[in-house]
């Protein structure tokens, strides 16, 4: 299996922190050690998640869910790099970070 480089956009890693600030500390630590697992998952096969349905740009939007906590990992490739544009809540509003895309 081919591991894939990976860039995460800072905006992400501010994603991921501030859901983790609203859990109690076990939970925190297990929110950020689930999403750091799924990036792991991504890295082994970025095509094997599906695309984000409500987008519509030139490249493909992927999302993988970290359960239980409701949060998505979105990213793309370009080239031979997963990006991770973010850890996107499911409440929040949808495609918020559209504008970290760098087509």
């Amino acid at each position: 299996m081919r591991r894939h480089t990976w860039s995460e956009h800072p905006q992400a890693r501010e994603d991921l922190f501030a859901a983790a600030d609203r859990l109690p500390p076990d939970l925190a630590e297990q929110l950020i050690r689930r999403s750091e697992s799924a990036v792991e998952d991504i890295l082994g096969g970025p095509a094997s998640w599906p695309p984000v349905p409500y987008w519509n740009g030139s490249v493909i939007l992927r999302w993988r869910t970290v359960r239980p906590f409701r949060i998505h990992v979105v990213y793309y490739l370009a080239g031979d790099e997963v990006r991770v544009i973010a850890y996107a809540h499911e409440a929040r509003e949808p495609g918020y970070w559209q504008h970290r895309v760098v087509e």
